[in-house]
């Protein structure tokens, strides 16, 4: 059984060997890498919306430089993986195929787009995390003994007498 598949193997190789002979074999040059523009990604300022929370201007600054590396990080996130995903298309479509701009172009608004969402389920993450912290501490100074703090009502009752 194995010399019938070898020689099945061998008078196929023969056959691909005269083959590959009668055909040149096709010339593949990658396109040298561009440099492509980048995304228009815009970044946006949750500073007002921190300030509306009632957020001191310590805590706003601070959350606020917080989101904008972020934002800088999904940024560099979207560019590079789109970048990525054009260079490796590029050589898919002919040098003069206007196919290629078509496609970045939708690419491109697909991005954006990503990051614009992306963008913004950060930002309010970040809001709801503030307002929950904000009102847990409000309900932590009322305390669930009305703002007595360790004392009795008695001593409340003295103390505000006084």
């Amino acid at each position: 059984m194995s010399s019938s598949a070898a020689r099945i193997a061998t008078i196929s190789q023969a056959a691909l060997f005269r083959l590959e002979r009668c055909c040149p074999a096709p010339t593949f040059t990658p396109r040298p890498r561009t440099r492509l523009p980048p995304l228009q990604l815009l970044k946006n300022s949750i500073r007002d919306d921190l300030i509306a929370l009632g957020c001191t201007l310590n805590v706003v600054s601070s959350l606020s430089r917080l989101f904008d590396v972020s934002q800088d990080e999904l940024q560099r996130c979207s560019q590079s993986s789109y970048e990525r995903t054009l260079h490796e298309l590029v050589d898919t479509f002919e040098e003069r195929d206007d196919g290629f701009a078509a496609y970045r172009a939708m690419l491109s608004a697909c991005y954006i787009e990503h990051y614009r969402r992306a963008n913004e389920q950060m930002r309010q993450v970040l809001l709801q995390k503030v307002q929950s912290a904000l009102a847990s501490v409000v309900d932590d100074s009322r305390g669930e003994d009305g703002g007595r703090g360790n004392f009795s009502a008695e001593v409340v009752e003295v103390l505000e007498r006084a």
